[in-house]
């Protein structure tokens, strides 16, 4: 089906008008280092850019998410349990929270242990295809005597420590009701631009919203 087009032209002009002020834009990156727990580079951004913060950087919720969240990303899941424990218990039953134990669980051969969890906690998972497959994908490093040959061995890396800081911070901002701007207006351009893609519009599409790179119908 032919598509319609948007003339390109029309479209770059609309976007020209757009007055986006540098405080609206200051807000939006320290809404962001807030949200994401890196308070000292927030203090440094509102002195050097002079922003006037309606943010509370001294706060007991942001205090509280930033100790646990840095907890996790150091390995140390006790903490993070304790201080979660009175601050949000809810989120104690997050399913990468539990990965993450049962992970643990794994690297220190407590085999039994490690089954014995994946069947009291993990066990209420497993309508959700996508949770499954992970719980499934932890249990090959079961199969493997060498990890290092083991597919799925990132699992016991660095990196999946910050994956679950991160789902467990995204969790408790979300107990808050609240997430960063930025995500917000991420998720609100993917939407607009599916709703064109819809309605067979062709139109100046940005591909790479990392770098904001846009992809013009051809002529």
């Amino acid at each position: 089906m032919m598509k319609m087009a948007i003339d390109t032209e029309d479209w770059e002009e609309e976007m020209n008008t757009a007055q986006i002020v540098k405080p609206y834009m200051d807000r939006i990156v320290l809404d962001y280092l807030v949200t994401e727990g890196k308070l000292e580079a927030a203090h440094i951004f509102m002195e050097e850019s002079l922003t006037q913060a309606q943010i509370q950087l001294v706060d007991e919720r942001i205090t509280k998410r930033v100790a646990i969240v840095e907890a996790i990303k150091a390995g140390d899941l006790n903490f993070a349990k304790e201080e979660l424990s009175a601050f949000k218990p809810e989120i104690l039953r997050n399913f990468h929270l539990l990965k993450q134990q049962f992970i643990e669980l794994i690297r220190e051969e407590r085999h039994n242990d490690a089954f014995d969890f994946a069947q009291l906690h993990l066990k209420p998972f497993h309508e959700d295809m996508a949770f499954l497959k992970q719980v499934e994908e932890v249990m090959s490093l079961l199969v493997f005597e060498n990890i290092s040959t083991c597919p799925v061995k990132d699992f016991l890396g660095e990196s999946q420590w910050l994956k679950t800081a991160s789902e467990v911070n995204a969790a408790i901002l979300s107990s808050f009701g609240k997430g960063p701007k930025l995500q917000r207006l991420l998720k609100k351009l993917t939407l607009n631009q599916k709703q064109l893609d819809e309605r067979a519009y062709e139109y100046p599409r940005m591909s790479d919203m990392s770098t904001g790179e846009l992809i013009y119908p051809e002529e």
